[in-house]
């Protein structure tokens, strides 16, 4: 009795298992359906959509090319209304061009003038420029050891009228300046360029006992110019 209540045990297992199995069997089955069908709904919606793209590129080609040869067709229409101008016409558009030119000439010459007198005017003005004394060329390398030159500067240029603040001029070059722009003196020329401001250097040198002596020399270097 035993025995047969294990063997119908066993068999109602194998059952169960066997039910399970089908069970799974026909849901992978259904999902593996349902895989085609999505995939399938898939390619045919990209080969609508596909289509559809093609004939909306198709579609705006067309009207592309038909809106180039509309504005092809107005520029023709256009050129074929202007009218041929006359001799006298033309004879006259070609005086307006050259008068216009020349006038554009005219204005830039002017220009040029006036910068160049602005130019011309500073670079005469009165200016510090440089000038290298060589002791040796001027005969003092016999007693002097060092340095060999220096830079002394010097003062060149103009102090025309009226005198700029750059000139550095002084109250009795203004008044000079005004003199000699007036003519009211006799033979007053116009304020001279020279240093307003100099600078010292040391020299080493030999003195007349042959000794070496350090001295500091006083204005000796052109440091600014401007009008006295």
């Amino acid at each position: 009795m035993a025995a047969l209540n294990d063997y119908l045990q066993i068999k109602e297992d194998i059952a169960k298992k066997e039910r399970a199995r089908l069970r799974n069997f026909k849901q992978v089955v259904r999902l593996l359906n349902e895989k085609d069908r999505d995939e399938y709904y898939n390619e045919h919606l990209q080969k609508l959509l596909g289509n559809t793209t093609l004939a909306r590129k198709r579609r705006s080609a067309e009207e592309g090319n038909s809106k180039n040869s509309s504005k092809i067709n107005t520029v023709q229409k256009t050129r074929k209304k202007r009218r041929r101008l006359s001799k006298e016409e033309r004879k006259k558009r070609r005086e307006e061009r050259k008068r216009r030119k020349n006038k554009k000439k005219g204005k830039k010459g002017k220009g040029k003038r006036a910068l160049d007198f602005r130019y011309n005017r500073k670079r005469r003005s009165c200016a510090k420029h440089e000038m290298y004394v060589d002791f040796d060329e001027i005969g003092w390398s016999g007693w002097i050891i060092s340095p060999k030159g220096y830079n002394a500067y010097h003062c060149k240029g103009a102090c025309p009228f009226p005198l700029g603040q750059s000139q550095k001029p002084t109250n009795h070059a203004t008044v000079q300046s005004i003199v000699h722009a007036l003519k009211v003196g006799n033979d007053v020329s116009t304020p001279c360029c020279v240093p307003n401001k100099l600078y010292s250097i040391s020299l080493l040198y030999f003195d007349d006992d042959e000794n070496v002596i350090l001295k500091q020399y006083d204005d000796m270097v052109a440091a600014s110019c401007g009008c006295h």
